[in-house]
């Protein structure tokens, strides 16, 4: 197979309705403007005393399952899918590079042909059956989100995500509508694990590193944003995570384990049920 080490320089997508199937409103929440009707909700709750204050989450897989397997199974072999999401065979996470740094989604398909015209084609059967890929919200992120916001603390989004295929999610997973405010890379063109969109995202929330938690299920990310200060977990799963920032001293209810039965969850808020 033919292979270039050359990336295409990005032509950043027009964020226009039009091209972004976005409104200019959702256009403004991508690029980190704040989510008004959240922070009325929560604005009397008062925040916790400790030194983390902010909760900052990655998107997919953290807050909602994507997988690339879901629109290409049913057409590929496992093996092809592997190799087309090993960079080193097709180019996957350079194409992806160019698309969340807000890089048109057919500049990224050209990257893969360089290595091989087979995989820029597969990268555009992909792309055309994108939204296949969104496998619904991660089991228990909304009621961590809500955990947090009870206890005070303001809950952000931190993704890398093209502008032409971002207009997916806000409207099928309900949890992005809960967080505060959010930024996607590819409509302030910075992308993790760069220092500039971890900047952009104090400067947009009004936060320091030092009081903020960053998750990401990527370790690079996440040595990314602690090497700027932030405190970080590498998500593994839902579990782990609330585990992670009990152990960092979040207040938010702890798991209950089996020999808990006899136990209430501590913050339960079901008195209206009664």
């Amino acid at each position: 197979m033919a292979h270039q080490n050359s990336v295409e320089e990005p032509q950043f997508v027009p964020l226009t309705p039009e091209r972004t199937h976005m409104s200019v409103e959702q256009i403004k929440r991508a690029q980190g403007q704040i989510n008004q009707s959240v922070h009325d909700r929560w604005k009397n709750v008062a925040q916790p005393d400790g030194p983390i204050r902010n909760v900052i989450f990655d998107f997919g897989e953290v807050l909602v399952h994507w997988d690339p397997f879901g629109p290409l199974s049913a057409r590929y072999e496992s093996d092809v899918i592997r190799d087309f999401r090993s960079n080193a065979i097709s180019g996957f996470d350079d194409a992806n590079d160019v698309s969340d740094h807000g890089g048109s989604l057919s500049a990224a398909c050209r990257v893969m042909d360089q290595h091989d015209p087979f995989w820029g084609a597969m990268m555009r059967f992909y792309l055309h059956h994108f939204d296949q890929s969104l496998m619904g919200e991660i089991p228990g992120a909304r009621q961590l989100v809500d955990d947090l916001h009870r206890k005070g603390y303001r809950c952000w989004g931190l993704s890398n995500w093209s502008p032409e295929n971002f207009y997916w999610v806000p409207g099928r997973y309900p949890v992005i509508s809960e967080l505060d405010g959010y930024l996607v890379s590819g409509f302030i063109h910075q992308f993790k694990p760069h220092k500039e969109i971890f900047d952009e995202a104090c400067s947009k929330f009004g936060i320091t590193p030092a009081s903020s938690v960053f998750i990401d299920d990527k370790p690079k990310n996440v040595a990314a944003s602690q090497s700027f200060g932030f405190h970080g977990i590498v998500q593994k799963n839902p579990q782990q995570v609330r585990h992670d920032l009990r152990r960092m001293g979040v207040a938010i209810p702890a798991l209950i384990h089996s020999g808990d039965l006899a136990a209430r969850p501590d913050d339960s808020d079901d008195s209206e049920l009664k």
